[in-house]
């Protein structure tokens, strides 16, 4: 048997597979443009929880601390400090029989003062972001693998601004494991891809005006 293919069939089926190889080549160069643009969405926003995160983890600890090492029982509500004495000028501060007491102040004065929501809202934007990058295309599987690294490290630090747990002593290693790894990582992402790092102090600044917002007086 025969089969005569003529060169108008040729012509047509090297057409076909060249229509192929651009459709696959467009959707793996648009995959990668998507990937690439999330990903610096991802990194503003986990670095933005990443502030924030550590701003109220060490208010917990210093408050923690001060009660252990400097009799510090007293908290102001107000102010969210705590004091050696009920004495304060500027307000009237609560006397606490534990730290554990103290740190449930800590946590009612974060949340009042609106810094969960304002950490809801940067964890929703970076989950979102980091949702979307996942899974990574092929040529970002390295690249991905930092930045989940960067979302691990920063949920973690997430969670101990949240709901601080276990003795200061393991609290406190816990904030600065996952604080180290975060930096660890977002240097190394910064030469991988996406660096935000001319952007850092624009979102510092936004970072500052967020919490100062949120402090406001002390007669709030």
């Amino acid at each position: 048997m025969t089969i005569n293919i003529t060169k108008k069939q040729i012509i047509i089926a090297l057409s076909a597979i060249v229509v192929i190889l651009v459709g696959v080549f467009g959707y793996n160069a648009y995959r990668a443009s998507q990937y690439e643009k999330n990903t610096e969405h991802f990194k503003e926003y986990s670095y933005k929880l990443y502030l924030v995160s550590t701003n109220l983890c060490s208010q917990i600890n210093s408050v923690w601390s001060g009660y252990i090492f400097d009799d510090k029982h007293y908290f102001g509500p107000k102010s969210g400090g705590s004091y050696s004495s009920s004495y304060s000028s500027v307000e009237e501060p609560i006397y606490c029989s534990n730290f554990s007491e103290i740190i449930l102040h800590q946590e009612v004065f974060f949340t009042r003062k609106g810094f969960i929501k304002l950490m809801d809202e940067y964890r929703k934007e970076m989950k979102e972001s980091f949702e979307k990058m996942t899974p990574p295309p092929g040529k970002y599987k390295d690249e991905h693998e930092t930045m989940q690294k960067m979302y691990n490290a920063v949920n973690a630090l997430c969670n101990c601004a949240v709901k601080p747990d276990g003795s200061l002593q393991s609290y406190t290693a816990l904030v600065r494991e996952n604080d180290k790894k975060f930096l660890e990582a977002i240097e190394q992402s910064e030469i991988e891809l996406c660096p935000i790092e001319n952007k850092r102090p624009e979102y510092q600044q936004t970072v500052i005006k967020a919490v100062q917002d949120r402090l406001g007086s002390l007669d709030d």
